[in-house]
């Protein structure tokens, strides 16, 4: 993957860079409801291996569907490929019903 230079900033009604997007390997995926975006993620295919990043839905939208089909889609082309993701834990109960495992749990730290 290339590396993203200042100019990647991130601007307000963007949901990524467009240099991200346009990335080898790089998918994203999007749910929309009654044509509201209610769910998102990226997946990143890399020398045989699937990831999936930021995925999430907005709260107004949780427990409804949106993460799921957001998965279900970004799952399909990799059905052939191990897949991996972090996940905070208000999304574990999907990715288990999804067939994840947790291996580890881990500690994000924040200056604010």
């Amino acid at each position: 993957m290339n590396s993203f230079s200042s100019s990647d900033t991130y601007r307000p009604g963007e949901l990524f860079p467009t240099t991200l997007i346009e990335q080898p390997g790089v998918d994203v995926f999007v749910a929309v409801l009654d044509g509201e975006m209610v769910g998102a993620g990226v997946s990143v295919v890399h020398e045989g291996f699937g990831s999936h990043y930021w995925v999430g839905t907005p709260s107004a939208h949780r427990s409804r569907g949106a993460g799921r089909a957001v998965m279900l889609g970004s799952l399909a082309p990799l059905a052939n490929l191990p897949v991996t993701l972090t996940a905070s834990r208000l999304g574990r109960p999907l990715y288990e019903s999804l067939g994840y495992t947790a291996v580890t749990s881990s500690t994000w730290w924040s200056s604010q």
